[in-house]
C-alpha cells in the first residue's frame, strides 16, 4: 500500500506536494546507529516521504536529484559532485536501526541487542535515487518479523510530523533536537530536560572536548536552538541545571502554540462531518471556513476553524428552528381565523336577508315570470340601478319599484342611486337600510333629488355627493377613511365565497318553479364562477403570504 495515500480513517499521511513527512518514532535519528549530517538526514527523509509498498510487500522508494535540490541549496548537489553524492548515498544506505529489550539498559551484561539494516540496495543512475528498503525475515521473541516493513506499514497515535521545507534549514544539532520538541508537543509537554549526558547521547557526541557544558553549548546547543527559532519560529529557550556552581545539565522550554503539529486524526474526522453538514445547511461562504483543508492546518488553526464551523452551525440550527416557529403559528392563525368564519356562518339566522344573495318568502309572488314581465314595460327606466344587482330578490325588487312611484317618474333612478351612494357611505350591508331610507323621504313628501340631498342635509348633515352632482363640479370628492373593522365582526356578515349560496340560489328557483328557465341557469352559472375565483384569489394571497414569511426568515 502506497503510504502517500489518504487511508479511510483520516489517518495522518505524508505528502510529497507539500513536503510533509509522518514518521514513525523507530527512524528517528537519535534511533540510528549511524549519526548523519544535516544533508544526509534530508536524504534519509526524502526516502522515507516517497516509499511505496507494492502487493507482494516489497518496499522501495524513487526519487532525482531535482527532489533534492528543492530542499538542499548546496553547490556540491547542483554540481553533481560525485564525493557528496557518493558520501551521502553510501551514508543513507548503510544505516541501521537497533532493537534491545529493557534489560539492555539495565543489565547489559544479560541483555539482548539486535541491528538492522534500514535499506537492502541503494543506487544512483543519472540523477535517480533508488533504495530498496530491507524486508527480510528475522527472529524476534520466538516468532520471525519483517521490522523495516512493519515499521512502514504501522500507523502510530502519536507519530513525528515535520515539513522538510523547515526542516532542511536546520544544521544537524537543530534537526534532532527539533525532532525532540515535535515528539514531546505531541505528548502535550512544553519541556525537555536533559542532564549532560543526554546532550551527548542526543548530538551524538565523543570525545574529552565535549565532556563540559560550555563546549556542547557553544558547539551544538545555541546554533540548534539559534536555527530552530529563525526557521521554525517556535521560540526555543534553554536554562541551566545547576548543583552548587557546578552546570549538571539543562532545561528546554518553548511556545506550545507556535510549534506547527498537524491536525490530529480526530480533529480531521470532526472537520469532515462538519463541512458536510454545513454544506446540507445550506450556509453562506462555507469555503471561507477552511474545513476542506484541514489537512494542510497545524493543530491550534484546525482547532480555531473548528470552533469557529462549530458555532456557525449553532446559528443555522437556532435560525432553522424559528422559522419553523413563526410558520406553524401563521398556519395556525389561518386555520383559527377560517374556523372561526366558519362558526360563524353557521350561526346566521337563516331569515336574515343576504348582502350577496337575499331569498324572498315563497308567498311573495304567485307567478314570477309575469311579473317580470310587468316590471320591463313599466319600470324600464330603473334598469340602471337594478343592473347592479344582478341577484337582489324579486321581494326587494318590488319593494324598490312601489317607493319609486311617490318619486317623480324622470327623477325615480336618480333618487334611488342617491339612496344606495348614502348606503355604501354608512358601510351598511343590507337594501333594508335603502329601503328605509327611500321610506322616510316619501313620508316627508319627497320627489326629486335636489329635495332628497335637501332633506338629508337639514336632518343629518352628512350627505355624500350623488354621482351626477359630483361629475360637474371641480373639486376633488371627499373621501372617508377605510375601517380597521374586520368584516366579520358584523353581525349581518355573510361570506360572499361560502358554496352554500349556489345550494340556496338553486333551493330558491326550484321552490318558484324557474329553475330549469335560461335567466335562472345562467345566474347560477355566474354566481358560481364568482365564488370559484373569489376562493382562487384568498388561496393566492396565502401563498404570496407565507412564501413573504420565508424570505423574510432566510433574509434574518
Amino acid at each position: 500500500m502506497n503510504e502517500l495515500v489518504k487511508k479511510d480513517d483520516n489517518s495522518l499521511v505524508s505528502n510529497i506536494e507539500t513536503g510533509q513527512l509522518v514518521k514513525s518514532k523507530n527512524f528517528l535519528f537519535t534511533n540510528l546507529s549511524q549519526r548523519m549530517s544535516f544533508s544526509q538526514n534530508v536524504l534519509f527523509s526524502l526516502a522515507l516521504l516517497h516509499n511505496d509498498i507494492d502487493e507482494d510487500g516489497y518496499a522501495t522508494s524513487t526519487f532525482t536529484k531535482k527532489d533534492v535540490e528543492r530542499y538542499l541549496d548546496i553547490v556540491d548537489f547542483k554540481k553533481g559532485r560525485s564525493t557528496r553524492v557518493i558520501e551521502d548515498i553510501e551514508q543513507v544506505g548503510t544505516n541501521s536501526i537497533v532493537m534491545f529489550d529493557e534489560q539492555m539498559v539495565t543489565d547489559p551484561k544479560n541483555g539482548k541487542l539486535k541491528g538492522v539494516l534500514i535499506f537492502a540496495q541503494y543506487t544512483y543512475n543519472q540523477g535517480v535515487y533508488h533504495f530498496v528498503f530491507n524486508t527480510t525475515k528475522i527472529k524476534y521473541k520466538d516468532q520471525y518479523i519483517t521490522p523495516i516493513l512493519d515499521i512502514l506499514r504501522r500507523n502510530e497515535v502519536n507519530p513525528v510530523v515535520y515539513n522538510l521545507d523547515i526542516f532542511a534549514k536546520l544544521n544537524a544539532s537543530g534537526q534532532v533536537l527539533y525532532e525532540q520538541i515535535l515528539l514531546a508537543t505531541n505528548a502535550g509537554k512544553r519541556e525537555l530536560v536533559f542532564n549532560l549526558e543526554g546532550l551527548r547521547s542526543l548530538f551524538g557526541l565523543v570525545g574529552a572536548s565535549m565532556q563540559t557544558f560550555g563546549n556542547i553549548k557553544l558547539k551544538h546547543l545555541v546554533p540548534a536552538v539559534e536555527k530552530i527559532n529563525k526557521f521554525a519560529g517556535v521560540g526555543v529557550v534553554y536554562k541551566p541545571i545547576k548543583e552548587g556552581r557546578k552546570i549538571t545539565g539543562v532545561k528546554i522550554y518553548w511556545t506550545l502554540e507556535k510549534v506547527k503539529i498537524p491536525a490530529t486524526e480526530a480533529q480531521i474526522k470532526l472537520a469532515h462531518e462538519l463541512y458536510a453538514e454545513l454544506t446540507l445547511m445550506n450556509a453562506k461562504n462555507v469555503e471561507a471556513l477552511k474545513l476542506q483543508d484541514i489537512e494542510r492546518c497545524t493543530k491550534n488553526d484546525a482547532q480555531t476553524i473548528i470552533d469557529t464551523a462549530i458555532k456557525a452551525k449553532k446559528e443555522l440550527v437556532k435560525k432553522a428552528l424559528e422559522k419553523d416557529k413563526e410558520a406553524k403559528q401563521l398556519e395556525e392563525a389561518i386555520k383559527a381565523k377560517q374556523d372561526e368564519e366558519a362558526v360563524k356562518l353557521a350561526s346566521i339566522d337563516e331569515s336574515k336577508e343576504f348582502d350577496v344573495l337575499e331569498l324572498p318568502e315563497l308567498e311573495t309572488i304567485e307567478n314570477i315570470n309575469e311579473a317580470k314581465e310587468e316590471e320591463v314595460e313599466e319600470f324600464s327606466h330603473l334598469d340602471l340601478f337594478f343592473n347592479r344587482y344582478p341577484s337582489m330578490s324579486i321581494k326587494n325588487r318590488e319593494a324598490f319599484i312601489e317607493l319609486s312611484k311617490t318619486f317623480d317618474r324622470d327623477e325615480a333612478l336618480k333618487v334611488l342611486e342617491l339612496a344606495d351612494e348614502i348606503k355604501k357611505a354608512k358601510k351598511a350591508r343590507s337594501f333594508n337600510y335603502t329601503l328605509k331610507i327611500l321610506r322616510e323621504w316619501a313620508d316627508n313628501g319627497v320627489k326629486t333629488v335636489s329635495q332628497a340631498e335637501s332633506f338629508y342635509k337639514v336632518n343629518y348633515n352628512d350627505i355624500q355627493e350623488n354621482s351626477s352632482t359630483a361629475k360637474t363640479k371641480s373639486s376633488t370628492k371627499q373621501t372617508t377613511s377605510k375601517s380597521n373593522v374586520p368584516k366579520w365582526s358584523n353581525p349581518d356578515y355573510v361570506n360572499k365565497l361560502d358554496p352554500k349560496i349556489i345550494d340556496m340560489l338553486e333551493e330558491f328557483h326550484k321552490s318558484q318553479g324557474t329553475f330549469e328557465t335560461p335567466e335562472a341557469q345562467a345566474e347560477i352559472a355566474q354566481r358560481r364562477a364568482e365564488i370559484e375565483q373569489g376562493r382562487a384569489n384568498l388561496e393566492a394571497q396565502k401563498q404570496e403570504l407565507l412564501a413573504r414569511l420565508d424570505k423574510k426568515c432566510i433574509d434574518k
